[in-house]
């Protein structure tokens, strides 16, 4: 979750490899690749901060597929279910 709340705030990510897509396919939007990959683009990122965090739009991201109340939503029904599932 703090690589979300960091998204939120809106520094933009950077991460080694490639990020595993959510649930819904889409994957968190980082600075991402190879070492060299995320070397260069950190120092772009560097020289355009504000539109690097706009061209990613992390904040965004993170509001429509995983602030906490989206997945309240998704998490009530599953545990109304387990508890039913228990009591029952």
């Amino acid at each position: 979750m703090s690589d979300f709340e960091a998204m939120l705030i809106g520094p933009p990510l950077a991460a080694l490899g490639h990020r595993l897509p959510s649930g819904d396919g889409t994957a968190p939007p980082t600075l991402d690749g190879s070492l060299e990959d995320v070397v260069q683009q950190v120092g772009e990122a560097l020289a355009d901060p504000e539109g690097t965090t706009q061209r990613l739009g992390g904040r965004e991201w993170v509001e429509a597929h995983h602030h906490p109340a989206r997945i309240v939503e998704m998490l009530d029904p599953l545990y109304r279910r387990a508890v039913a599932e228990w009591v029952g």
